[in-house]
Protein backbone atom coordinates (compact mmCIF):
# COMPACT_ATOMS: atom_id res chain seq x y z
CA UNK A 1 0.00 0.00 0.00
CA UNK A 2 2.96 2.49 0.88
CA UNK A 3 3.31 4.96 2.97
CA UNK A 4 -0.29 6.28 2.37
CA UNK A 5 -4.01 5.42 2.36
CA UNK A 6 -5.16 4.06 -1.33
CA UNK A 7 -7.47 6.22 -3.08
CA UNK A 8 -10.93 5.90 -2.84
CA UNK A 9 -12.68 6.30 -6.54
CA UNK A 10 -16.60 5.45 -4.60
CA UNK A 11 -18.36 8.54 -3.30
CA UNK A 12 -20.48 5.83 -1.67
CA UNK A 13 -17.70 4.15 0.17
CA UNK A 14 -16.17 7.81 0.70
CA UNK A 15 -18.81 9.10 3.07
CA UNK A 16 -18.53 5.78 5.02
CA UNK A 17 -15.08 6.17 5.73
CA UNK A 18 -14.08 6.88 9.33
CA UNK A 19 -10.28 6.59 9.54
CA UNK A 20 -7.44 4.09 8.04
CA UNK A 21 -5.67 1.82 10.92
CA UNK A 22 -2.46 0.31 10.07
CA UNK A 23 -1.24 -2.55 11.60
CA UNK A 24 2.31 -4.41 12.05
CA UNK A 25 3.43 -7.27 13.77
CA UNK A 26 6.73 -8.94 14.22
CA UNK A 27 5.18 -12.25 13.69
CA UNK A 28 1.54 -13.53 12.40
CA UNK A 29 -1.60 -11.87 13.40
CA UNK A 30 -5.03 -12.99 13.87
CA UNK A 31 -8.04 -10.33 13.79
CA UNK A 32 -11.10 -11.36 14.20
CA UNK A 33 -13.37 -8.60 13.83
CA UNK A 34 -12.42 -4.15 14.01
CA UNK A 35 -14.63 -1.58 14.41
CA UNK A 36 -15.51 2.01 16.06
CA UNK A 37 -17.47 2.67 19.00
CA UNK A 38 -16.76 -0.68 20.58
CA UNK A 39 -17.15 -1.15 24.50
CA UNK A 40 -15.79 -4.15 26.88
CA UNK A 41 -18.23 -6.13 28.01
CA UNK A 42 -17.83 -7.60 31.52
CA UNK A 43 -20.27 -10.09 32.44
CA UNK A 44 -20.82 -8.98 36.26
CA UNK A 45 -23.96 -7.08 38.46
CA UNK A 46 -22.32 -4.56 40.95
CA UNK A 47 -23.83 -4.06 44.70
CA UNK A 48 -23.60 -1.74 47.17
CA UNK A 49 -24.68 -1.11 50.75
CA UNK A 50 -26.83 -5.04 51.51
CA UNK A 51 -27.06 -5.75 54.70
CA UNK A 52 -26.25 -9.43 54.48
CA UNK A 53 -27.22 -10.24 58.20
CA UNK A 54 -27.31 -9.73 61.78
CA UNK A 55 -24.18 -11.11 64.44
CA UNK A 56 -25.57 -14.12 67.01
CA UNK A 57 -22.13 -13.28 69.22
CA UNK A 58 -21.13 -16.91 68.17
CA UNK A 59 -17.79 -17.83 66.98
CA UNK A 60 -17.52 -19.24 63.54
CA UNK A 61 -20.71 -17.09 62.21
CA UNK A 62 -21.27 -17.33 58.67
CA UNK A 63 -23.18 -15.03 56.15
CA UNK A 64 -24.61 -15.52 52.54
CA UNK A 65 -24.53 -13.60 50.02
CA UNK A 66 -27.19 -12.44 47.80
CA UNK A 67 -24.86 -13.74 44.57
CA UNK A 68 -22.22 -16.59 43.51
CA UNK A 69 -19.46 -16.07 41.90
CA UNK A 70 -18.13 -12.58 43.63
CA UNK A 71 -15.02 -10.96 42.45
CA UNK A 72 -12.89 -11.33 45.47
CA UNK A 73 -10.63 -8.02 44.24
CA UNK A 74 -13.69 -5.91 44.04
CA UNK A 75 -15.30 -7.01 47.05
CA UNK A 76 -15.62 -4.78 50.22
CA UNK A 77 -16.98 -5.82 53.72
CA UNK A 78 -17.71 -3.66 56.87
CA UNK A 79 -19.94 -4.51 60.34
CA UNK A 80 -21.50 -1.69 62.37
CA UNK A 81 -19.16 -1.40 65.09
CA UNK A 82 -20.74 -0.11 68.23
CA UNK A 83 -19.60 3.66 68.77
CA UNK A 84 -17.57 3.64 65.49
CA UNK A 85 -20.81 2.78 62.93
CA UNK A 86 -19.39 0.67 59.97
CA UNK A 87 -15.99 -0.22 59.71
CA UNK A 88 -14.44 -1.92 56.84
CA UNK A 89 -13.17 -5.67 57.24
CA UNK A 90 -10.14 -7.68 55.66
CA UNK A 91 -10.43 -10.60 53.95
CA UNK A 92 -8.02 -13.39 54.24
CA UNK A 93 -7.31 -16.67 52.67
CA UNK A 94 -7.09 -18.45 56.07
CA UNK A 95 -8.91 -17.29 59.31
CA UNK A 96 -6.70 -20.05 61.26
CA UNK A 97 -3.00 -18.12 60.68
CA UNK A 98 -4.49 -15.16 62.58
CA UNK A 99 -3.81 -14.33 66.46
CA UNK A 100 -6.38 -12.67 68.66
CA UNK A 101 -9.29 -10.25 67.30
CA UNK A 102 -8.40 -9.43 64.05
CA UNK A 103 -11.45 -7.66 62.14
CA UNK A 104 -10.95 -9.84 59.31
CA UNK A 105 -12.83 -12.40 57.47
CA UNK A 106 -12.67 -15.02 54.19
CA UNK A 107 -14.53 -14.66 51.05
CA UNK A 108 -15.92 -17.86 49.12
CA UNK A 109 -16.51 -15.88 46.20
CA UNK A 110 -17.89 -19.16 44.43
CA UNK A 111 -20.18 -19.99 46.68
CA UNK A 112 -21.05 -16.45 47.69
CA UNK A 113 -20.04 -16.93 51.48
CA UNK A 114 -18.73 -15.05 54.29
CA UNK A 115 -17.58 -17.00 57.49
CA UNK A 116 -16.03 -14.78 60.52
CA UNK A 117 -13.70 -15.72 63.49
CA UNK A 118 -13.68 -17.46 67.19
CA UNK A 119 -11.80 -14.19 68.42
CA UNK A 120 -9.21 -16.13 68.96
CA UNK A 121 -8.51 -16.53 65.46
CA UNK A 122 -10.02 -13.43 63.68
CA UNK A 123 -12.97 -11.47 65.37
CA UNK A 124 -16.10 -12.33 66.37
CA UNK A 125 -18.48 -9.09 64.94
CA UNK A 126 -20.20 -7.77 68.01
CA UNK A 127 -23.82 -9.01 69.14
CA UNK A 128 -26.61 -7.33 67.66
CA UNK A 129 -24.54 -5.54 64.87
CA UNK A 130 -24.82 -5.55 60.96
CA UNK A 131 -23.33 -7.00 58.66
CA UNK A 132 -23.23 -5.40 55.29
CA UNK A 133 -21.58 -5.56 51.94
CA UNK A 134 -20.12 -2.23 50.78
CA UNK A 135 -19.93 -3.17 47.50
CA UNK A 136 -19.38 -6.23 45.55
CA UNK A 137 -19.46 -7.37 41.48
CA UNK A 138 -20.93 -10.88 40.72
CA UNK A 139 -22.00 -12.93 37.61
CA UNK A 140 -20.12 -14.94 35.03
CA UNK A 141 -20.23 -18.62 34.07
CA UNK A 142 -20.66 -20.35 30.49
CA UNK A 143 -24.42 -18.59 29.91
CA UNK A 144 -22.32 -15.47 29.08
CA UNK A 145 -20.92 -16.78 25.99
CA UNK A 146 -23.58 -15.19 23.86
CA UNK A 147 -23.47 -16.10 19.42
CA UNK A 148 -23.29 -12.78 17.49
CA UNK A 149 -26.59 -10.73 17.06
CA UNK A 150 -27.86 -11.97 20.68
CA UNK A 151 -27.23 -8.41 22.42
CA UNK A 152 -29.37 -5.63 21.00
CA UNK A 153 -30.08 -2.95 23.74
CA UNK A 154 -28.67 -1.19 26.32
CA UNK A 155 -29.66 0.27 29.68
CA UNK A 156 -29.23 4.12 29.40
CA UNK A 157 -31.70 4.55 32.45
CA UNK A 158 -30.35 7.48 34.25
CA UNK A 159 -27.46 8.55 31.84
CA UNK A 160 -26.71 10.93 29.38
CA UNK A 161 -25.88 8.80 26.60
CA UNK A 162 -29.72 8.79 25.37
CA UNK A 163 -30.88 6.38 22.78
CA UNK A 164 -27.94 3.76 21.45
CA UNK A 165 -28.33 1.12 18.56
CA UNK A 166 -26.18 -1.53 19.90
CA UNK A 167 -24.69 -4.03 17.41
CA UNK A 168 -22.97 -7.67 18.19
CA UNK A 169 -20.57 -8.29 15.31
CA UNK A 170 -19.17 -11.39 16.96
CA UNK A 171 -20.07 -13.82 19.66
CA UNK A 172 -18.58 -13.34 23.27
CA UNK A 173 -16.24 -15.61 24.75
CA UNK A 174 -14.22 -16.15 27.53
CA UNK A 175 -17.17 -17.38 30.15
CA UNK A 176 -16.84 -20.32 32.18
CA UNK A 177 -19.30 -21.87 35.41
CA UNK A 178 -17.39 -22.11 38.64
CA UNK A 179 -15.53 -25.66 38.92
CA UNK A 180 -17.29 -28.28 41.64
CA UNK A 181 -15.25 -29.52 44.99
CA UNK A 182 -15.31 -32.95 43.69
CA UNK A 183 -13.62 -31.86 39.91
CA UNK A 184 -10.94 -29.88 42.03
CA UNK A 185 -9.97 -32.72 44.21
CA UNK A 186 -10.07 -35.55 41.19
CA UNK A 187 -6.84 -33.17 39.99
CA UNK A 188 -5.31 -31.72 43.21
CA UNK A 189 -3.30 -35.39 43.57
CA UNK A 190 -1.74 -34.27 39.88
CA UNK A 191 -0.87 -31.32 41.35
CA UNK A 192 0.43 -31.57 44.87
CA UNK A 193 3.14 -33.39 46.59
CA UNK A 194 2.49 -36.23 48.32
CA UNK A 195 2.40 -35.88 52.61
CA UNK A 196 3.23 -39.67 53.78
CA UNK A 197 0.43 -40.93 51.92
CA UNK A 198 -1.88 -39.91 54.43
CA UNK A 199 -5.03 -38.19 53.53
CA UNK A 200 -5.47 -34.05 53.34
CA UNK A 201 -8.10 -32.14 55.49
CA UNK A 202 -10.83 -31.12 53.22
CA UNK A 203 -9.73 -26.95 54.95
CA UNK A 204 -6.61 -27.84 52.93
CA UNK A 205 -8.22 -29.14 50.15
CA UNK A 206 -10.08 -25.93 50.13
CA UNK A 207 -7.19 -23.47 50.43
CA UNK A 208 -5.45 -25.05 47.95
CA UNK A 209 -8.22 -25.27 45.31
CA UNK A 210 -8.94 -21.39 45.70
CA UNK A 211 -5.18 -20.32 45.35
CA UNK A 212 -5.06 -22.39 42.21
CA UNK A 213 -8.26 -21.11 40.76
CA UNK A 214 -6.59 -17.56 41.00
CA UNK A 215 -3.61 -19.09 38.78
CA UNK A 216 -5.56 -19.77 36.35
Amino acid sequence: MGPKPPRIDDPGFDNLLVTWIRLGAESSLRVSWLGVNAVEIDQRTTQKSVVIGVSDGTADQQFVLPLTQVDSESFELEVDMPGLGFQLWKSVDDLAVLQGPVLAYVLDGEAGTVKFGNQMQGMIPPLGRRIRVRQMRAGGGAAGNLPPGTLTKMDTTGTAAGQLIVQQPIATTGGGDAETLDQAERRLPARTPSIRNEPLPLRTIKAWRRKFLERE
